[in-house]
């Protein structure tokens, strides 16, 4: 976090997609924060903005979700696919050459 905060623009955003683990008292308020107008964002995967949620329940936000799936197209992001017989040589791919790789999949019965 404090890391982010140092590098991002003035008058960026740092969002905290994750769980932080500690209690923060070694993140630092002053300097690159307060100067570079840093806002910082907590976000929560299980949730929705609270001003959003009247507008946004589970519900809507289910039917929104499989409207969009069609279009998402994933396939180009997997660069290697392994039946699984062949993970081994999959994990030693990875390995080896993780500047070749951008996502592997091991693939099970028939059509490997």
């Amino acid at each position: 976090m404090q890391e982010a905060i140092r590098v991002v623009g003035y008058s960026g955003r740092v969002v905290a997609a994750s769980w932080l683990p500690g209690t923060g008292e070694r993140l630092t308020l002053g300097e690159e924060f307060h100067l570079n107008r840093v806002r910082l964002i907590s976000s929560q995967s299980g949730g929705i903005n609270p001003e959003l949620a009247d507008r946004w329940d589970k519900a809507r936000r289910t039917r929104a979700l499989i409207e969009l799936l069609p279009q998402i197209r994933l396939d180009g992001l997997i660069t290697h696919r392994f039946p699984l017989d062949r993970a081994a040589e999959a994990y030693r791919l990875v390995d080896t050459s993780p500047e070749d790789v951008l996502q592997v999949t091991l693939t099970f019965g028939e059509g490997n």
